[in-house]
């Protein structure tokens, strides 16, 4: 039988909250966590027990202090392409935190482990190439380990990374990490089905890296074909921190709906799909961003139009 290894490229991150405990440490850098932050990953399942792609956005939503610690709780969504069994999400967000003097990634839990109550060693960020983590309450007989701590070119900048992987008797797992960006790449594997996640793209602190946008983002309100290409004003406006966009399209191509700020710099793009005529609707979320006049602009083929929009939080 063979043993299935699961080799997961990492990138790094960077991190800054209100949060007491020091997230300006080096490996805090590794999980940057603060409200408004988003992941979006690509997934896709491929095995003789699974075919599947996928689309995963994760979101900090709010912070929680339990038992004198700070966790940042992560809301998800899910968005299917084409699937039958497979494609589990594999990272690991949900209510988690940074502790700045280990550097540990601990994830909340009711019962926790022995050694931690109420939550559960994820990943440590201040391991180093070879270093070894009990994490999950150490329960497996295998060794989960940091097999490479190199550099690798993400969002095109050199990015210092931690990859975690564990080998398993026919099976495998493991997550990377960049700095200043978050896990850039999750996966598990067997014999039957292997089921991988890339970062698509974030947005951190306030700065976008890579494509956020997801066609399942846009409401088809009608397929009814219309006149012309139309742009509507987004409402409401004044926003906080969410608005919708209306826009129609009279003939199939390329559509891309990008978010720009007063100074002209693109900051994130909504819509970026090949689209049948119709009416449609998409959703920006600027609870990442500060107060202030922004402009969105819609593209089809010739067809260039722009508004202008107001947050005031």
């Amino acid at each position: 039988m063979k043993f299935l290894v699961i080799i997961l490229l990492g990138i790094t991150l960077y991190g800054n909250t209100s949060d007491t405990y020091a997230w300006d440490s080096t490996a805090a850098k590794y999980m940057p966590l603060q409200v408004g932050n988003v992941w979006v990953y690509n997934c896709s399942a491929i095995g003789m027990a699974c075919n599947c792609t996928m689309i995963y956005r994760y979101k900090i939503i709010s912070s929680l202090v339990i038992n004198s610690k700070m966790y940042f709780i992560f809301q998800q969504n899910s968005f299917t392409g084409n699937c039958w069994n497979g494609c589990v999400s594999s990272t690991i967000y949900d209510s988690l935190r940074v502790d700045s003097i280990n550097g540990n990634v601990y994830k909340y839990s009711a019962v926790g482990c022995s050694n931690t109550p109420f939550e559960k060693l994820q990943d440590s960020l201040n391991a180093r190439q070879g270093d070894t983590v009990k994490n999950n309450c150490g329960i497996s007989q295998y060794r989960y380990i940091c097999n490479d701590t190199s550099n690798q070119i993400i969002f095109g900048v050199s990015r210092k990374t931690k990859v975690f992987s564990e080998t398993q008797f026919e099976t495998g797992y493991g997550r990377g990490y960049a700095d200043g960006i978050g896990i850039v790449s999750s996966g598990y594997g067997s014999i039957v089905c292997s089921n991988n996640s890339t970062l698509k793209g974030c947005v951190i602190n306030g700065i976008l890296y890579g494509d956020t946008s997801t066609v399942v983002g846009i409401n088809q309100i009608s397929s009814e074909i219309p006149d012309k290409f139309e742009l509507s004003q987004n409402y409401p406006n004044p926003f906080n921190p969410t608005t919708h966009i209306g826009f129609r399209i009279a003939k199939f191509g390329l559509v891309k709906l990008i978010i720009y700020d007063v100074l002209g710099k693109e900051i994130q793009i909504l819509v970026n799909e090949q689209l049948q005529p119709g009416s449609y609707e998409a959703d920006w979320d600027a609870s990442a961003y500060s107060s202030g006049v922004y402009y969105y602009k819609l593209e089809s083929g010739s067809y260039m139009e722009s508004k202008k929009m107001l947050m005031v939080k």
